[in-house]
């Protein structure tokens, strides 16, 4: 396999981690000097962002990327694209939610793992 096709399986693994609140992939996929960058908030390492996705209130619907890319940078790789989201909270409504995001990633013995991700959130 590619380091290409690599880090995009990357990508969608971390989306089927988020979607099923899989903290034993989110584990593998994660870097322990990960780190969440949103504007406005501070950032959150690798603990706070597992313990955010379990913390979700409701039912994730889905999880999914959108014009996803993967470029590669010698041991360096980044993921840009569009993610989309839907939750369904406790009273029956349904939240939707749409970013962009920018993930880098590292290869270490052979294997990608998620360093830093940067979203900010786009109108619907």
């Amino acid at each position: 396999m590619t380091d290409q096709a690599q880090l995009l399986q990357l990508e969608k693994d971390m989306f089927t981690a988020i979607r099923t609140r899989d903290r034993q992939m989110l584990e593998r996929i994660l870097d322990e000097r990960f780190e969440l960058r949103v504007p406005g908030n501070p950032p959150v390492d690798r603990a706070g962002f597992i313990a955010a996705i379990l913390a979700i209130p409701g039912t994730i619907l889905s999880v999914e990327s959108e014009d996803l890319e993967a470029r590669i940078y010698g041991d360096v790789g980044v993921l840009l694209g569009r993610q989309r989201a839907r939750v369904q909270m406790e009273d029956g409504t349904t939240v939707a939610d749409l970013g962009a995001f920018t993930d880098i990633a590292l290869k270490r013995g052979g294997q990608w793992r998620m360093v830093l991700a940067h979203s900010v959130t786009l109108p619907q």
